[in-house]
């Protein structure tokens, strides 16, 4: 006898012998074996939309991460986005290159540019005062460059230039000049 027939006469199934191999009818309160709790209806809805509003939660997210990602790019699919991204990292990279070689060139030009500087004003003659007179040496990393002199009187102005090569030079320097020289090496360093 089915459940149907069963029904039908009005006999409670369980207690039919014939209805013994038909499972009862699920009561209206189940319980949950591992919350150890009464589930019904209402329990059910209120589960529902619970994970519906932490869905809705985190598709707005997505939807906002998405937004910042497409911010200023005239694509709107990812793929699109993607290879953009990629063909700018390839451009910036290339460009990093070639920025790595001319700054590698302007190195080894800095190192023969005159970087340190050293000064000395003096008076050259005993009639004119004001120290109008002076040395500036003007010397590279290898400590490689130039001394100017001026040596200054009433009547003329003087100036003489000597090349310098390891902080020396193959002409006689005055005491000012060497002055000015160890000046421009102490400040170099």
């Amino acid at each position: 006898m089915s459940v149907g027939q069963c029904l039908r006469r009005g006999r409670d199934f369980r207690e039919a012998k014939s209805c013994d191999r038909i499972l009862p009818l699920p009561q209206p309160y189940t319980r949950a074996p591992i919350l150890n709790m009464q589930i019904d209806q209402t329990t059910i809805f209120i589960a529902i939309a619970g994970i519906t509003v932490l869905v809705a939660i985190w598709i707005i997210w997505i939807e906002v991460r998405l937004k910042r990602i497409f911010r200023g790019r005239r694509t709107k699919d990812l793929e699109s986005l993607l290879t953009d991204i990629a063909e700018d990292i390839s451009a910036i990279q290339k460009q990093l290159r070639e920025d790595g070689t001319h700054i590698a060139t302007l190195e080894k030009e800095l190192e023969q540019s005159a970087r340190h500087v050293g000064m000395v004003r003096f008076n050259a003659f005993n009639e004119a005062g004001g120290d109008q007179s002076f040395a500036v040496t003007l010397l590279n990393d290898k400590k490689d460059g130039i001394v100017i002199s001026s040596l200054h009187n009433r009547e003329t102005n003087r100036v003489y230039a000597k090349p310098i090569e390891q902080a020396a030079s193959a002409y006689h320097l005055s005491e000012e000049e060497k002055e000015a020289i160890r000046r421009a090496v102490t400040r170099g360093s």
